[in-house]
């Protein structure tokens, strides 16, 4: 598992970690029921404090992304790609929110939103 802590990123450490962790998800890379390194052997790797990665563990734990066992581990939780889909679901409904308000206050029609949806969406085809 690749994760790269950045000391001079505006993101706080712990969503450094979490970050990748969710994306090694959401690409498939990690599955339900894969273990993760645990929290201290993290830490030494990262450099980075154990209540850090306990913190972003903890974090993953809360939003279902990870499961913690006592005195076993912490697992990618079986559950993680719904939870994961949706808090994507989440963030896109917020960014196309801003863009309706964008568009709204400025008069531009919304017709104008869909053709720049399309234009994307050909993009990564």
């Amino acid at each position: 598992m690749e994760i790269f802590i950045r000391k001079n990123s505006d993101l706080p450490i712990y969503e450094q970690v979490t970050t990748p962790i969710k994306a090694l998800i959401s690409k498939g890379k990690l599955s339900p029921g894969e273990a993760i390194p645990s929290m201290r052997a993290l830490a030494k790797k990262l450099g980075i404090s154990v209540i850090t990665v306990q913190r972003a563990y903890d974090e993953l734990a809360k939003e279902g992304f990870i499961e913690t066992i006592p005195a076993k581990g912490s697992f990618i939780s079986e559950n993680c790609l719904a939870f994961f889909e949706e808090e994507m679901t989440k963030k896109l409904e917020m960014h196309l929110q801003s863009a309706v308000q964008i568009a709204h206050d400025f008069d531009i029609p919304i017709t104008t939103l869909h053709e720049l949806i399309d234009f994307f969406n050909e993009e990564e085809d």
